[in-house]
């Protein structure tokens, strides 16, 4: 649509400016939280369509998985600070920097520039870490197509149930209330392997 191309031509503007001026959110790049040892997972589980949300259960299984390999941070809007602890209040915070609602849109892309992995829904987040090109993108896709609306680069990596109802572009599920089904048909192990598999780790 006309809004989703101003918005990927607002990011590239965006990223093409030089960011060193702007401060840098405040618990990173490192913090007492930060291991620079390790590589960096930011996770933006938020999105606007509910058929694009994934379930907080799962996005507290990724974490609960990674978070002892990789350093795990946390971002959205103010917006998404509730739907942020839900997710969180499930899982033992160990390596976890959660700063939703304490950026920006230019202090994310500093904190983009400076991660190795993004994982995210279908959302500005997506578009954004991909336009900034350093980390890898992985986009969980579901009432949307994950080739038009995924992140573009050639290392991201766009996950879809690949239903046959898909893509619906519908804001509501007609088989499910809430999470649509195609979502809840990426599972947390899906998104993991896609992470170590990225890195390279074994």
């Amino acid at each position: 649509s006309c809004n989703w191309k101003k918005l990927l031509k607002k990011f590239w503007t965006l990223v093409k400016n030089d960011s060193s001026s702007f401060p840098p959110p405040k618990l990173f790049p490192f913090s007492s939280n930060v291991d620079i040892n390790k590589k960096t997972v930011v996770i933006s589980p938020s999105t606007t369509w509910i058929t694009k949300f994934w379930t907080k259960e799962n996005w507290s299984k990724v974490i609960a998985h990674l978070q002892s390999d990789f350093n795990i941070i946390i971002t959205g809007s103010k917006a998404d600070i509730k739907y942020v602890d839900d997710i969180l209040a499930s899982v033992e915070n160990k390596n976890i920097v959660n700063i939703t609602g304490k950026t920006n849109i230019l202090q994310l892309k500093i904190l983009f520039e400076n991660a190795d992995v993004v994982i995210t829904p279908d959302s500005g987040s997506a578009h954004l870490a991909a336009a900034v090109v350093k980390p890898i993108v992985i986009t969980l896709c579901g009432s949307t197509s994950s080739i038009r609306n995924g992140a573009y680069g050639i290392n991201n990596i766009n996950l879809s149930a690949d239903l046959s109802c898909q893509p619906c572009y519908k804001k509501s599920c007609k088989y499910s209330e809430g999470t649509s089904v195609c979502m809840m048909s990426i599972s947390p192990d899906a998104v993991v392997e896609k992470v170590f598999e990225c890195l390279k780790y074994e």
